[in-house]
C-alpha cells in the first residue's frame, strides 16, 4: 500500500534506520513538480525558437531528443528530494 505512511526498521551496521515511505503529498508534490517541469521547459524552448536563438530543424530536435532528458532528469531529481530513491535493503524489508 503505496498511499501510507510505513515504518522499516532494518539492522545496518547494529543500528537501526527508520525509513518513511513516502505519502500522498508526495505524490503530489511529485506530479505538480513535472508539470512545472515540463511547463518551464516549453516555455524555454518557444522562447528560445520565437526570438530565432534555434531554427526549426534545432528545434524539433531538441523536442524529440534533448526534452525527455531533461523530463527524466526533473523526475530523477524530483524523486530524491520527496524521497522515493530507495535502496535494496529497503525492498529486502518490505518482503520479509
Amino acid at each position: 500500500m503505496w498511499y501510507l505512511v510505513t515504518r522499516i526498521f532494518y539492522n545496518d551496521s547494529s543500528a537501526t534506520v527508520c525509513m518513511h515511505t513516502p505519502g500522498p503529498d508526495a505524490d503530489a508534490a511529485f506530479r505538480t513538480g513535472q508539470i512545472i517541469a515540463t511547463i518551464i521547459g516549453l516555455s524555454a524552448v518557444g522562447l528560445l525558437w520565437y526570438s530565432g536563438a534555434f531554427s526549426l530543424y534545432f528545434t524539433i530536435y531538441v523536442l524529440l531528443f534533448l526534452f525527455p532528458i531533461y523530463l527524466i532528469l526533473s523526475a530523477a531529481v524530483l524523486s530524491v528530494w520527496l524521497g522515493y530513491n530507495t535502496d535494496l535493503t529497503q525492498f529486502q524489508a518490505e518482503l520479509s
